[in-house]
């Protein structure tokens, strides 16, 4: 009986969060495609420098980015009345913020990169608004942020290390 229990709350959380859950498919989906495209060499056995960049690319930077843009910068705008306007659940505040992110990418990448960076950060934006009155509403945007620096640059961003 208490078996059932579980899988009956698991389906519950499932069923509330499926576009979270989604969000990191993407992710996963992203990295298999791009894979699959590019074939990368992947390194299974990584120096300890190597690691301590990776945990600061896919942990400390991601994790202090979310802070200033979705915790300091889009709960500033969403503060105004204009920021909740919206397009396709995109709203203005999420946008802005977005904008500013990918503009600042434009310093440390091509300009294709810097560009591919939009997407991602509205995903980050929307959960931030969408999880607004959770206790911890940063949680989903920082996670996805750093479950995608921690793919990405496992894969692909390693070898430019």
């Amino acid at each position: 009986m208490a078996s059932s229990g579980v899988v009956g709350s698991t389906m519950v959380m499932m069923q509330k969060h499926w576009q979270l859950i989604s969000a990191y498919g993407i992710g996963l989906i992203f990295w298999l495609a791009f894979y699959l495209w590019q074939h990368p060499p992947i390194q299974w056995a990584i120096s300890l420098s190597t690691l301590q960049t990776l945990l600061i690319l896919a942990l400390l930077y991601p994790i202090l980015e979310e802070l200033v843009f979705r915790g300091l910068i889009q709960s500033w705008l969403l503060e105004k009345k204009w920021g909740h306007i919206s397009w396709w659940y995109v709203s203005l505040a999420n946008m802005l913020t977005s904008l500013l992110f990918m503009g600042l990418h434009f310093f440390q990448h091509t300009p294709l990169w810097a560009i591919a960076v939009l997407l991602p950060s509205l995903i980050f934006g929307y959960f931030r608004e969408h999880y607004a009155q959770a206790t911890y509403p940063l949680l989903p945007s920082i996670s996805l942020h750093c479950f995608y620096n921690a793919g990405w640059f496992y894969l692909f961003g390693l070898r430019h290390i």
